[in-house]
């Protein structure tokens, strides 16, 4: 009975450390139909030429998108956008989802960077600029399109 017990603890423990592996390899082959409403229309919006690689879609509606160009778009539980990264570059045509004061200070005051991220957080926009040096720099704009430092 004992021996039992312990076979049946070890099957358990390791189901548990393989369950999650294969589940979220099922989610990584989600479909753009899987992903909410919004963010399917954030995509045709914004994104309707680009080539989808793969889509990761996590048991609560967090969704992960990635495009062949090594774009990577995150989106929350509500469908809306939370991230947009790309470490080739994100170029500004691709970011319209963003206020036009912002745009305009990314364009005009550091236009000489490229843009590897922005993150749309509750209170303010964080951009990630990287230089020809590869420094890398951060911005932040409240959600008006006004830079704050």
């Amino acid at each position: 009975m004992k021996k039992l017990g312990i076979s049946l603890l070890a099957f358990m423990l390791f189901s548990l450390a393989f369950v999650p592996s294969i589940q979220a390899q099922k989610n990584r082959n989600a479909k753009l139909t899987d992903l909410t409403a919004l963010s399917q229309e954030f995509i045709k919006q914004y994104y309707a030429d680009q080539t989808i690689d793969y889509i990761m879609v996590e048991g609560t509606r967090k969704a992960e998108v990635e495009f062949k160009d090594g774009t990577e778009i995150k989106f929350g539980r509500d469908g809306y956008w939370i991230e947009i990264e790309n470490d080739k570059g994100i170029p500004l045509d691709r970011l319209q989802m963003l206020p036009g004061q912002m745009l305009t200070s990314l364009r005009d005051d550091f236009g000489e960077y490229t843009i590897t991220e922005v993150e749309r957080m509750d209170v303010h926009y964080l951009v990630k600029l990287e230089g020809k040096n590869k420094k890398e720099i951060k911005l932040r704009y409240d959600l008006n399109g006004q830079y704050l430092f």
